[in-house]
């Protein structure tokens, strides 16, 4: 399987209530959310979705928040894989897709918009790429979390700092 047979479909603000199903059934299968608040929570952050036919193989979600070191509103990315989708690339494509999507829906809306999108990196399959200061995602390296995780940006055409 190539990673053309994936399709990623755009539902931020609008998840049809099948996706809204298949994502709450992928997350408590993958025990990746820790209870039903949480579930309920994600569902209204849902941004991108990576469909293999009609399976769902990998979700992303954004929220935004506060970043205090950059003095701005940034989107944070997160995304899960299922386990036998990994290592194909996708988390990076959800990634792009994702910084896309939230980079028009700023556009569009700018009094509720951020200055781009970021992410915390958690996975340990990242490590290779670690040293790279701009990954071919786009995000770019600016700093470390207390835990020596990596902060990465993608920063928003025509984004403004306070």
């Amino acid at each position: 399987m190539t990673k053309n047979e994936i399709s990623y479909i755009d539902v931020w603000s609008d998840c049809p209530e099948k996706w809204q199903t298949a994502c709450k059934d992928f997350w408590l299968e993958s025990k990746a959310l820790p209870n039903d608040d949480a579930l309920e929570t994600r569902i209204k952050q849902l941004c991108t979705l990576a469909v293999d036919g009609d399976r769902l193989v990998a979700v992303s979600t954004v929220f935004k928040a506060e970043y205090k070191p950059l003095r701005c509103e940034l989107y944070f990315f997160r995304c899960l894989v299922s386990p036998e989708y990994r290592r194909r690339l996708i988390a990076r494509q959800l990634a792009i897709t994702s910084r896309k999507t939230m980079e028009a829906f700023s556009a569009k809306y700018p009094t509720t918009s951020a200055a781009g999108m970021a992410v915390t990196v958690e996975s340990p399959v990242y490590s290779e790429m670690s040293h790279r200061a701009i990954w071919p995602s786009g995000l770019n390296l600016v700093g470390y979390t207390n835990q020596g995780q990596q902060v990465r940006v993608a920063w928003f055409q025509g984004a403004l700092l306070k």
